[in-house]
């Protein structure tokens, strides 16, 4: 997973991916957590944190949020959004690489938007098994999965925002969504981020030996390559990725 930092490092620092304030996307989130595991106060773990607009938007909410980030300059947008919206006291931040945390049934619920799937199989098991460590009895994991049909269908599909392109690729052998940035003026330096898809019966196996369990599964959305177009909610045989909500025996 060498790769990770680098990435989204690169990611930020041309497209800007994970600046500005929250938004309506972010307090829809904030609101799928409150529907799905409970109104504030809880004590709330978001990994890959990003520029942190989901944390702020959770503790002007009232949550308590652990924020775990290890890109530095998302880390620094974070700290500048907690001043700005005066949330200090509710948000705690981790600049570190979330497989090191130490935590022993500490939070209510944990919150993995849109990354699941970096490493190998082993890896995500690995990672399971931390989230069973740090939730409470009857906590609660929601996070984003990839699915690897629309990755199959997206592959070689390719975009480019302003002076940024990129390229999605599926590596069918080992079912991993590739998606390849570079700049326009520089197409020699690419980098790529490589997330596992699970079907949620191949998740279904990764929980096998834990003490977690799927208890919903609500399928995201879909884009359309042909006309460009975003339907926010499809059928989980034709969605992007769909939103997971696992608990704690």
């Amino acid at each position: 997973m060498k790769w990770v930092k680098e990435f989204y490092s690169k990611q930020n620092k041309w497209a800007k991916a994970y600046e500005g304030n929250p938004t309506d996307y972010h307090n829809n989130k904030v609101r799928d957590l409150n529907q799905s595991v409970g109104a504030p106060p809880l004590q709330v773990l978001e990994l890959g944190a990003g520029g942190g607009q989901f944390s702020v938007s959770a503790a002007l909410a009232g949550y308590h949020v652990t924020a775990v980030e290890i890109v530095p300059d998302s880390v620094k947008h974070i700290r500048k959004l907690c001043e700005e919206y005066k949330v200090e006291s509710f948000i705690s931040i981790k600049e570190e690489d979330f497989y090191r945390l130490d935590y022993d049934a500490y939070f209510d619920a944990i919150c993995y938007w849109d990354g699941f799937g970096i490493g190998t199989d082993e890896d995500q098991t690995r990672l399971l098994n931390l989230m069973e460590k740090w939730l409470k009895p009857g906590g609660s994991i929601l996070m984003d999965v990839y699915t690897p049909w629309f990755w199959s269908y997206a592959d070689g599909q390719n975009m480019k925002f302003g002076e940024v392109e990129r390229r999605y690729t599926f590596n069918a052998f080992e079912c991993r969504m590739e998606d390849s940035w570079w700049l326009s003026e520089n197409p020699s330096e690419v980098v790529t981020q490589s997330l596992r898809c699970y079907s949620p019966a191949d998740l279904q196996l990764l929980l096998k030996n834990t003490n977690l369990t799927i208890d919903t599964i609500n399928p995201g959305g879909a884009l359309d390559y042909n006309t460009m177009e975003f339907t926010e909610k499809v059928d989980l045989s034709k969605a992007m990725s769909y939103r997971v909500k696992i608990i704690k025996k």
